[in-house]
């Protein structure tokens, strides 16, 4: 990994791979759910948690980010709709209550098995910055769905309060954006003061740094892999290099002979300049060298 370019490179399964170093945040949302258990309604207190920025990017602003969170609460029974019903968290609002009776014409069953499907839905195409919101067209997203039971009691019954339930979700706004996207200094025609500033550090930062972090990093691929193949004896077992590390040695051993003969040769006629002794230990070195040179690798 390279700590100071905005990019690494690295091996993959498919080869070497270049991408760029993009820092981001991801900021983590959770609610704390109380339900409320009546004989004709089902109550939720809803209760935003502080959540927490994590990653190399958080000092993004997370102030206000309450205001582009809702909650919607879906009563069921036997998975078919009954109720339902949505509130919105802001600024200062980290507390809503959602209550689902059945609506106007109709209200629910004493002693009846409900559930409600609790979702957390953020609009995603809200852009937070140092805790200001500007909005666009505006979508969402569930980041998180849960379903809880939550039957009615006995008629005339006193209200149940029961067991909170703990839903969160990350954030897809905060998650999609980038900080240091552009580290450089500036360096603009329409400034004049950039001119012997940031245009000489541009200059050197593109022509020097980048290829040369370029070259060391496929040097470094290309040893990494020259390493990993030298330490690995399997390589020196396969039957390719058992076999041709054979027939090798064999022409090798056939050139011996004829060395050895043209030896005798001299030796016997007496050539002047010819030293049998020393090409006889010579002979000897590189023939054990030959030999045993698979030998010496794989161990």
């Amino acid at each position: 990994m390279n700590l100071f370019a905005p990019f690494s490179v690295g091996v993959g399964e498919k080869g070497l791979k270049i991408k760029k170093n993009i820092t981001s945040a991801e900021y983590t949302y959770g609610l704390k759910i109380t339900p409320t258990l009546g004989d004709t309604y089902i109550s939720l207190d809803i209760e935003v948690v502080d959540g927490s920025s994590v990653g190399d990017g958080t000092a993004l602003g997370v102030v206000n980010l309450n205001a582009n969170l809702q909650v919607k609460a879906t009563l069921l029974k036997d998975n078919e709709e009954v109720d339902s019903d949505t509130e919105y968290f802001g600024t200062s609002i980290k507390k809503v209550t959602i209550k689902l009776d059945g609506g106007i014409f109709s209200s629910l069953t004493p002693n009846t098995m409900y559930q409600t499907k609790v979702e957390l839905i953020e609009r995603t195409s809200t852009t937070v910055t140092a805790g200001t919101v500007v909005s666009g067209k505006d979508t969402f997203k569930t980041l998180d769905t849960k379903i809880i039971e939550t039957p009615t009691i006995g008629a005339y019954e006193k209200p149940i309060i029961s067991q909170v339930v703990d839903i969160n979700g990350n954030s897809e706004t905060i998650k999609e954006q980038k900080t240091n996207t552009d580290p450089m200094p500036e360096c603009s025609i329409f400034s004049p003061g950039t001119y012997f500033t940031g245009c000489p550090a541009r200059a050197a930062y593109y022509i020097l740094y980048v290829p040369t972090s370029y070259m060391f990093a496929l040097a470094g691929v290309f040893f990494d892999n020259t390493f990993a193949y030298s330490v690995q004896d399997t390589s020196y077992r396969s039957t390719f290099v058992v076999e041709g590390w054979g027939l090798i040695r064999d022409v090798c051993n056939v050139f011996f002979i004829f060395i050895l003969l043209y030896i005798a040769i001299g030796t016997t006629l007496g050539l002047h300049g010819f030293n049998t002794k020393q090409m006889i230990i010579n002979v000897v070195i590189i023939g054990l060298f030959i030999n045993f040179s698979l030998f010496a690798t794989q161990v």
